[in-house]
């Protein structure tokens, strides 16, 4: 928006008319004509008349400019100009802080996915099963794996004895291991091992936490100018 366009704009915002507001800045109608479609560039005293016909502040009236506007027309107002320093830094510190906040939720983010995924402030119960199994009872003086070969080869009675068993142990027993039953001894085999992490949802949060904290870090760098300049102009 240009100063004519924004003059414009308050006027009919006041619903008055171009003599009425000619006549309290006291100009030519003509004269506000041409300002009002940017023919014209007011003066510094001119410009203060405006803003008392307005009733508005100086910072409510300029904050509503783009930056790259303020500096290349409206610094031609003396009262701008002496006030450009002032709205530059006031600019520059709200960036900065903005950066410095962002830049921080990204390092707290990539520390907290870090964490979680390397388990450094909590680490879970790690719970390891070993599954045995055995196929039958096996009788003195016959081999340990009798009822590995296949079925056919087999007599009646170790088809009789055909009895599947099953061992969940925490501690490893080894590859295999034999144990006593009535009637006979088991060949026991590992068929499986298995490890679990019980109580790992807190790391899975920090995971999340982590991922959603660096994200609206990014988000946040890469939307720090359209969020200063919507803060500047509003700003009171």
């Amino acid at each position: 928006m240009t100063l004519g366009q924004k003059i414009k704009h308050l006027r009919t915002d006041k619903e008055m008319s171009q003599p009425e507001l000619a006549q309290l800045i006291g100009i030519e109608q003509s004269y506000l004509s041409k300002l009002e479609n940017d023919k014209a560039f007011p003066s510094d005293e001119m410009f203060n008349q405006i803003l008392n016909a307005f009733e508005i502040e100086f910072d409510n009236f300029i904050n509503q400019f783009e930056p790259e506007y303020i500096k290349q027309t409206l610094s031609k107002l003396s009262v701008v100009k002496s006030n450009l320093k002032q709205y530059q830094t006031q600019s520059m510190k709200y960036m900065l802080r903005w950066i410095w906040i962002s830049s921080l939720l990204i390092i707290l983010g990539a520390t907290a996915l870090i964490s979680g995924e390397q388990e450094w402030i909590y680490n879970p119960d790690t719970t390891r099963t070993f599954s045995y199994e055995s196929l039958g009872i096996v009788k003195k003086d016959e081999p340990l794996r009798i009822f590995t070969a296949h079925k056919k080869q087999m007599t009646d009675d170790v088809l009789a004895r055909l009895n599947f068993h099953q061992l969940e142990l925490k501690e490893s027993n080894g590859e295999y291991f034999v144990q006593d039953v009535d009637g006979g001894k088991r060949f026991y085999y590992l068929s499986r091992k298995q490890k679990f992490d019980t109580n790992k949802g807190f790391n899975n949060w920090l995971r999340i936490l982590g991922l959603f904290t660096v994200l609206s870090g990014v988000i946040g760098l890469c939307i720090e100018h359209k969020v200063r300049q919507v803060k500047l102009q509003f700003s009171q």
